[in-house]
């Protein structure tokens, strides 16, 4: 399977952007933090104690129109709350955004909390997502249309995360 993002919906969760990047599954923690309303106040120590991964992966994809029944499948999609954000240039969106691997999802789901929403939540991703992505038969349906480009260099800068007033940073990108 080659490197890919994907997009999964759930009725009571939202939306939750997945890239499959070199035999990994990396989660978008900024929907991640939007799922679980998990505050920079737990955030920061799960971060800090965790064995998981925190990568910085660039996104870009085509910004032409898809028929109504594709929207679900886009990467920067309307329900998605930064989808403003993205720059655009000549019909290409993109973006640098923050993703954690499956370790990091279990440590802020289960392991922080006993919080049975955020446990569903895990059950979710552990019992739906990851058996799909491992099917070649069925990750199709939930693979991004439109997209372009997805680099992940991991040494090409550290992974910088700051724990501020105002919020908690990971290079310089502000999560809640």
């Amino acid at each position: 399977m080659a490197e890919n993002a994907y997009v999964f919906y759930h009725p009571q969760y939202g939306g939750l952007r997945v890239v499959y990047y070199d035999g990994e599954l990396f989660f978008c923690l900024e929907d991640l933090v939007a799922i679980t309303s998990i505050g920079r106040e737990t955030l920061f120590p799960v971060l800090a104690d965790t064995e998981g991964k925190v990568v910085e992966i660039y996104v870009e994809a085509e910004t032409k129109k898809v028929p109504k029944d594709f929207t679900h499948r886009l990467f920067f999609g309307e329900f998605f709350g930064n989808a403003d954000k993205v720059k655009q240039k000549s019909k290409i969106a993109w973006r640098s955004m923050i993703f954690v691997d499956s370790q990091v999802v279990r440590d802020m789901t289960i392991g922080c909390s006993k919080d049975p929403e955020r446990k569903l939540f895990y059950k979710w991703v552990k019992d739906f997502i990851k058996p799909v992505m491992k099917d070649e038969e069925s990750c199709w349906r939930y693979e991004c249309v439109m997209m372009k480009r997805i680099c992940y260099d991991p040494l090409k800068k550290p992974i910088d995360i700051r724990y501020a007033v105002d919020g908690l940073y990971i290079n310089d990108m502000r999560i809640n």
